[in-house]
């Protein structure tokens, strides 16, 4: 596994860290390598949701209707 090397980290951040990473039962380093992993996820869901939003938005703009799925799914049930 690769390695980072952080300097001058402020004593404030590094005090938050640990807090954070007792508190979650990781040593601080656990602790930082989740952070990323979650910021990571948090952009690959927001980048799905821009790619989601822009063809919806190139649907809507030619025209097209969408009808509400709610009303389907229940006609579906009382069948």
């Amino acid at each position: 596994m690769s390695e980072i090397l952080l300097l001058d980290v402020p004593e404030s951040l590094l005090d938050r860290l640990r807090v954070r990473a007792r508190h979650h039962q990781r040593s601080v380093e656990g602790e930082v390598l989740t952070i990323l992993e979650d910021v990571f996820a948090v952009e690959e869901r927001l980048d799905r949701l821009i790619v989601a939003r822009a063809v919806h938005n190139r649907l809507v703009a030619s025209g097209r209707t969408f009808s509400d799925s709610v009303e389907l799914f229940r006609e579906d049930r009382a069948r």
